[in-house]
């Protein structure tokens, strides 16, 4: 059992909800790709389990990734491996992946400026409960890298703080702070 303090549960909007409020301020959304993802997911079947749930949405990922000869398709594809870990905590993750998948350089940088703050406040509240991240970069340093290696290197915070952590209070760490940061008011 994971220890989450009330600062970073539970969800502020479910997923839907805050596409809804993303699209309400005016920003982007790819419907049709979303669609698109989720019809391909739901071909997959029904599972037993959670756990077989995240394992073929992984393969799915995997395989999606190396069949793709396009740059942008595998980086959807590394987002998607490690977004799927969503469904460990009932958390459909498409909306995010579609969300995550279209940030500009700019809007990245930004966002992991705004994570690294956050998440020296909020720190403190988990007592050495939960394993803390690991920042590679400071946000200035993370500012200053180039196209592909901000995109490699942003993809491993992802990974580092969603999928490797397999802990809920840090997947509600990123998806609140993420409502927080582009639909700052209820």
């Amino acid at each position: 059992m994971h220890f989450c303090p009330d600062s970073f549960a539970p969800l502020i909007y479910s997923p839907s909800q805050f596409v809804d409020k993303l699209v309400e301020r005016g920003g982007d959304f790819d419907f049709e790709l979303r669609n698109q993802i989720t019809q391909s997911l739901l071909s997959l079947g029904q599972f037993s389990t959670v756990e077989e749930k995240v394992r073929a949405h992984a393969m799915y990922w995997e395989e999606f990734s190396s069949e793709e000869d396009n740059e942008e398709k595998k980086y959807l594809a590394k987002l998607g491996k490690i977004f799927c870990t969503f469904e460990r905590y009932n958390i459909p993750y498409v909306n995010y992946l579609v969300i995550f998948y279209y940030f500009t350089q700019h809007e990245i940088k930004n966002l992991y400026r705004n994570y690294y703050i956050e998440w020296s406040q909020v720190e403190k509240e988990l007592e050495g409960r939960e394993r803390k991240i690991i920042w590679s970069y400071t946000p200035r340093d993370f500012n200053r890298l180039r196209e592909k290696e901000l995109q490699s290197c942003w993809v491993s915070f992802l990974s580092r703080v969603i999928a490797e952590t397999n802990s809920l209070c840090y997947i509600l760490f990123v998806v609140n702070k993420l409502y927080k940061y582009i639909t700052p008011y209820p």
